[in-house]
């Protein structure tokens, strides 16, 4: 999961790609603590859902309309990685 962070925080990934790779990797939390799983699936719901509506109006989901937003879910994220005790 930390690679597919990375790899969108230098722009080698879209949005899109990012959001598709966390949710096909999302079925590992059943293994992780429930606080964990549900600040992780908060996270990415926020992707989602910016991924969603940008494409809805043909916009770049990492426009100026999104982007911090995009930034802070993508941070909080690799924090959550970060400070597990699991290697995900």
């Amino acid at each position: 999961m930390k690679n597919i962070l990375a790899s969108f925080e230098r722009e080698a990934t879209s949005l899109s790609d990012l959001v598709s790779t966390l949710d096909a990797l999302s079925a590992l939390l059943q293994a992780a603590p429930q606080k964990w799983a549900r600040e992780f699936q908060r996270e990415w719901w926020t992707l989602e859902q910016i991924n969603a509506v940008a494409l809805d109006r043909g916009q770049d989901p990492m426009c100026e309309d999104y982007a911090d937003m995009v930034r802070g879910a993508t941070r909080r994220l690799m924090g959550l990685l970060t400070a597990s005790e699991v290697s995900w």
